[in-house]
């Protein structure tokens, strides 16, 4: 975003600058709040059918999986996460953890490799290939949680390379 801001500054100083992702117009009470989400959805409209609608509905899936008895424990098996889940706000960070996940990667969707935020092959959306999910009819059957801790793995290069069997760690905020 700096580089947005000098370029519009010294426009007669600056020919060209590089900026990652610069929403230098989206300010509060102007812009609308979703206008950056519904951008993100745009690039995994674009990466395939349902890919946008089957990662949507993968917010109610891992809920439900998480209200069952072995909910918490498969999730936590299933994603590799270093800390079991316990209860419902663990679950709710790993929900916004996976969702920085998407909107990283739609940031990061360059034409060439990458590792301004971590090692990225280019069009990392594309790589990802099919979205985690399995969808009939328009109902989600499964979630892949192999194939969605690939795709946090890719994102976060955790431990060591996209294909590296580590552990998946959420960073909690502490506010």
């Amino acid at each position: 975003m700096l580089a947005a801001w000098f370029r519009m500054k010294y426009p007669h100083i600056v020919v060209g600058a590089l900026a990652s992702s610069a929403p230098i117009w989206q300010f509060e009470n102007i812009v609308p709040c979703g206008v950056f989400m519904k951008a993100v959805t745009t690039d995994f409209r674009k990466s395939g059918p349902n890919c946008s609608e089957s990662i949507h509905r993968s917010w109610d899936a891992i809920s439900r999986l998480a209200k069952k008895g072995t909910g918490l424990r498969w999730l936590s098996e299933a994603l590799h996460l270093c800390t079991p889940l316990t209860n419902s706000q663990d679950v709710q960070h790993l929900k916004d953890w996976i969702s920085e996940t998407w909107v990283n990667l739609a940031m990061v969707d360059y034409p060439y490799e990458s590792n301004f935020l971590q090692p990225l092959p280019a069009w990392p959306i594309k790589v990802i290939g099919k979205c985690p999910f399995i969808i009939f009819n328009n109902i989600l059957l499964s979630v892949s949680p192999r194939l969605l801790f690939l795709v946090c793995a890719l994102t976060f290069n955790i431990r060591g390379s996209p294909s590296d069997k580590g552990a998946l760690e959420l960073v909690r905020l502490q506010t």
